[in-house]
């Protein structure tokens, strides 16, 4: 089934017409009034809904940021799904998750990235994205050349950078 995004708006009136209908039917309005209620919060809400792409077109565009980020860092599709702890291997699992988490946010979710990369989990990704933060932080030399290789193959194939660019430290970079 295709993904239809509804302007909110349209969703309220949509919402109040039911009500309106159920008021002047002699239907059960316990359980529909209720999930209109939950609805209407929902919609009511200011923060951003995330509406998540079907599993195959999330694991579509890993691959693709992953062959991007792999062909200007050198590195093998294999090293972010080995499960090695070898500080090589690692720190590039770690550059991959942090683009992925910060250029993907919204898109593909971070349990799809932590399966992508050999079946870690969610807190595995937002630790390793964290943990390349920090060494940007530290003005670790290497992982400034690999972020800034990154973000110039991401922008060279047209690939969206999301919210990367709001990073103090990458924006330090550019």
């Amino acid at each position: 089934m295709p993904l239809v995004l509804v302007d909110t708006d349209e969703m309220m009136e949509a919402v109040d017409a039911i009500r309106n209908e159920i008021a002047l039917s002699k239907i059960d309005r316990g359980f529909i009034t209720t999930e209109l209620n939950i609805l209407t919060s929902h919609l009511n809400k200011d923060k951003e809904e995330v509406l998540w792409l079907p599993m195959k077109r999330q694991n579509k565009i890993l691959d693709e940021y992953a062959s991007v980020l792999g062909e200007a860092n050198s590195f093998p599709l294999s090293y972010l799904k080995t499960k090695t702890n070898l500080a090589e291997v690692v720190k590039k699992r770690q550059l991959f998750m942090f683009f992925a988490k910060h250029c993907l946010n919204g898109v593909v979710s971070l349990k799809n990235v932590g399966n992508f990369c050999g079946g870690k989990k969610h807190d595995i990704v937002c630790y390793s994205a964290n943990t390349l933060l920090e060494r940007l932080q530290t003005k670790d030399e290497e992982t400034m050349i690999e972020v800034k290789k990154g973000i110039e193959a991401l922008v060279l194939n047209k690939m969206s950078l999301g919210r990367l660019l709001q990073i103090k430290e990458v924006k330090r970079l550019l």
